[in-house]
């Protein structure tokens, strides 16, 4: 299967703005405004990984963070949520 130039440029309109970034500092608006040598390079990247069959090490990797909800104790582990960071590229991956 290839991985076209328009299901990259369709799974980069769907990222949101404003989220956090991944451990290696990337955020969504780097990629979304990467233009076209970023689509290129992605489409690059992508479709070795679908001829290879294996995701980078990298991606694999998360970071899990306790967020406070902003009500209760802050000592108190019922009044956090945990989030998972990961790869945004890898991301990106996933939803094309």
């Amino acid at each position: 299967m290839v991985i076209s130039r328009e299901e990259i440029k369709k799974g980069i309109k769907s990222l949101k703005c404003k989220k956090a970034a991944d451990k290696n500092g990337w955020k969504n608006e780097m990629i979304k405004e990467g233009g076209e040598e970023m689509e290129k390079s992605l489409e690059i990247i992508f479709n070795k990984i679908m001829e290879e069959l294996e995701v980078p090490k990298e991606w694999e990797r998360m970071v899990i963070k306790s967020i406070f909800k902003n009500k209760g104790s802050t000592a108190d582990i019922k009044n956090r949520r945990g989030i998972f960071l990961t790869s945004v590229v890898g991301k990106l991956f996933e939803k094309v």
